[in-house]
């Protein structure tokens, strides 16, 4: 995906993500809100990377781990909230491996 179309995919996220932070507020504990202003705030830190914003010395690697590790507290939250119960439904252990594996590196070939 070039730049550009990334980043208007970008804006988009941004105002579906807007109104559902509203209902978040709305209908969320304390808790699952924490967890989600963390998450939040570790997506955009990915996000001001992939649009150049600022200076950062982290690695998109460490960046991705940091939110997708967020997003498990969130889903953590949550759930408890909610009393959901049935365990964990953790990702980022799974979602670094994938990102640390040589395939996820190579672009998708096209079988035509």
């Amino acid at each position: 995906m070039d730049k550009a179309a990334a980043l208007a995919r970008l804006a988009d996220a941004d105002i579906r993500h807007t109104l559902a932070w509203e209902r978040l507020l709305l209908l969320g504990d304390a808790a699952t809100v924490a967890a989600a202003q963390d998450w939040r705030e570790a997506v955009r830190h990915l996000e001001h990377r992939a649009r150049e914003v600022g200076e950062t010395a982290e690695p998109v690697s460490d960046l991705y781990q940091q939110a997708n590790t967020s997003r498990d507290r969130f889903y953590d939250a949550a759930r408890r909230g909610l009393g959901v119960s049935g365990g964990s439904v953790a990702q980022s252990d799974r979602l670094q491996q994938r990102l640390a594996s040589p395939e996820a590196h190579q672009p998708a070939s096209s079988d035509s």
